[in-house]
């Protein structure tokens, strides 16, 4: 049996940003290379199988048509890569595994069902289906006890809201906090904020996890993601009686790249979904940033995918920031090397300048991921209620 710890430093790298520089593009690489089941534990051999993978899938995305609206297209045409090129069952096991545990962690299991069948044709009572077992089992439990509602359907798409209800709700005008997650809008799923969502529902807020459209998933741009997080506050506001939420006292909530967006729904004119009713107003009432991207142009990845329609600064929330914006609070470790610690600092400067009430919290010597210390976590959290109690939403 092949262990599978090694695969965990490819992951760490994984696809953050799949369009390959000139000159670094492996399109060839020898089927017997491939196929050596000797070397699956080899890092060297993990990385350029790795990038060869990666190639034939945005060859095949650029020539799928079929697939480009599907669901789950990046991993789903990793799949069928995989099974053409690697014919060592081993091997082919191995690299199946690799896929179907990004899709699980970083994805969800939403649309999977065709990938999970692939993955356990050829993986039949191994060790490592018997893992994805329980990582499919522990995303599908994780969505039970709360509401799920569509509240948007674009492009052949279904977006959802996952709302959960404090206990004894009787439908009275409560606040709410939407709740966007992170993953440079690429990846990411609504499950990351379950916790938090379970959280503020316990303090009495109606709280609900955001999904919106992803390059991986659905093949769209940041743009789209703006778009999806305007069309949710506006769903929510728009069905606030139903929900029993007080539409005046909506909060939204973003981590990291989640962070850019609450902003962009607060700041922005454009990029309205087509056909909505622009009547109702997609700007929160209060807004919370977690590590947030407030300078999105430092970001090559980024600026490519947007400036075919928009310019980088006209998504940017440090240079769309105006007057008349909800109040915020900034929660941002100084040690932040994703999300530098100066545009945080240089976006709550710019917001009170502008007559906006917003708050920086600095948690000194946390990085971008700061939840996963106590110390850091309790912290934010404890800044962020506090925050909430100031404005009578708790």
């Amino acid at each position: 049996m092949i262990s599978l710890v090694i695969i965990l430093l490819i992951l760490s790298c994984s696809d953050q940003r799949k369009e390959q520089q000139p000159g670094n593009r492996n399109t060839t690489l020898d089927a017997n290379y491939i196929n050596d089941s000797t070397r699956v534990l080899d890092q060297q051999y993990q990385k350029s199988v790795f990038g060869f993978i990666r190639t034939k899938t945005l060859e095949l995305l650029s020539s799928d048509t079929a697939l480009r609206n599907t669901d789950n297209q990046w991993n789903l045409a990793r799949t069928k890569v995989v099974l053409e090129y690697c014919t060592d069952p081993t091997v082919r096991n191995f690299w199946l595994y690799v896929i179907v545990k990004d899709q699980l962690e970083n994805y969800g299991i939403k649309n999977t069902d065709a990938m999970m069948k692939t993955f356990y044709e050829n993986s039949p009572d191994s060790a490592s289906a018997r893992e994805i077992r329980e990582l499919y089992s522990s995303d599908f439990e994780g969505r039970k006890g709360h509401t799920i509602i569509s509240y948007k359907t674009v492009g052949g798409f279904s977006l959802d809201a996952h709302i959960f209800f404090p206990d004894k709700h009787d439908k009275k005008h409560r606040p709410a906090i939407l709740l966007f997650h992170g993953g440079s809008w690429y990846q990411g799923k609504p499950e990351w904020v379950f916790g938090s969502a379970k959280r503020y529902a316990s303090r009495g807020l109606v709280a609900i996890a955001i999904e919106y459209r992803l390059y991986d998933r659905h093949g769209t741009t940041p743009l789209e993601c703006i778009s999806d997080t305007k069309s949710a506050i506006r769903w929510v506001r728009k069905n606030a009686d139903d929900l029993g939420i007080d539409p005046n006292k909506i909060v939204a909530s973003g981590f990291s790249a989640g962070g850019h967006l609450v902003a962009c729904a607060a700041m922005l004119s454009i990029l309205d979904e087509p056909g909505e009713d622009t009547t109702i107003s997609p700007v929160p009432n209060a807004l919370i940033f977690s590590s947030s991207c407030f300078d999105p142009t430092l970001d090559s990845w980024f600026v490519k995918q947007v400036e075919p329609r928009y310019s980088a600064k006209s998504v940017s929330p440090i240079h769309t920031v105006r007057s008349s914006l909800p109040p915020s609070i900034v929660v941002h470790g100084t040690k932040d090397r994703m999300c530098p610690f100066w545009t945080a600092e240089k976006f709550a400067q710019s917001m009170s300048k502008a007559g906006n009430i917003c708050e920086l919290h600095q948690l000194q010597g946390a990085e971008h991921f700061y939840f996963f210390e106590k110390k850091h976590r309790e912290e934010a959290i404890l800044s962020e209620e506090k925050f909430l109690v100031s404005l009578g939403f708790l």
